[in-house]
């Protein structure tokens, strides 16, 4: 018989961390807002804000666990898979 992964097989073969999740819909929309809100206040613009300033906005928002993956991270990873 075949033996078959676990989930936390697969997630330690992508490097997943169990403990972060992507935002539900609903988050994204609150993330969307306080990024806005940061934007206007420093007068740039979304790409400009840097990592620690979004954990920022998620630490504000109580979304520690969510994890917001930056355009460089997406690609790289469409490069090596």
């Amino acid at each position: 018989m075949k033996q078959f992964l676990t989930r936390e097989d697969v997630d330690k073969i992508l490097g997943v961390d169990p403990n972060e999740r992507i935002p539900t819909p609903e988050e994204m929309k609150l993330i969307i807002e306080e990024v806005k809100k940061a934007t206007e206040e420093k007068g740039r613009n979304a790409e400009a804000l840097s990592k620690p300033e979004m954990d920022a906005i998620l630490k504000k928002l109580g979304l520690e666990n969510v994890r917001i993956y930056t355009e460089e991270e997406i690609l790289s990873n469409k490069r090596r898979g």
